[in-house]
């Protein structure tokens, strides 16, 4: 899902930050967020949770996902 998610950051430049967490690294910011499968993909708008997909998703539907927050 990795190239997909790039690509859709490309689409997004300058309106919607996508970013990445080794979740082997940062334990406690998975606990935070309970990330327990993934992928696992959560939309912030003004630091506040406003959505979570769980599982792999295609490039149409990150990019569906990520305009729910425009």
């Amino acid at each position: 899902m990795t190239p997909k998610f790039h690509d859709a950051a490309k689409t997004f430049k300058g309106k919607v930050t996508f970013a990445q967490l080794n979740v082997d690294e940062q334990k406690q910011v998975a606990a935070r967020y309970q990330i327990r499968s993934l992928p696992t993909m959560i939309l912030f708008k003004k630091g506040k949770v406003i959505a979570r997909k769980v599982g792999s998703l295609s490039q149409k539907n990150i990019e569906a996902f990520a305009r729910t927050s425009l």
